[in-house]
């Protein structure tokens, strides 16, 4: 029997920035150890729809990394 649960969760991505709080001080090793974190999140959870929110695109301040294709 198929199941009736839907799983959604939704991410403040802040950037990658984890606990810091401007982004223009975090080093890009520190950001994609943040990513990691937030993708195994999504690999333990496997939810069917994620919704994030502040998660960049080609910034020059994190060196040029998309953090969406990251995920």
């Amino acid at each position: 029997m198929p199941s009736s649960e839907l799983k959604l969760l939704t991410l403040n991505i802040a950037h990658g920035r984890g606990p810091i709080l401007h982004q223009g001080l975090v080093k890009q090793k520190t950001i994609l150890k943040w990513m990691e974190k937030i993708a195994d999140l999504l690999m333990d959870h496997q939810p069917d729809i994620v919704a994030l929110q502040e998660i960049d695109e080609d910034s020059q301040w994190n060196g040029n990394l998309d953090l969406l294709e990251f995920l």
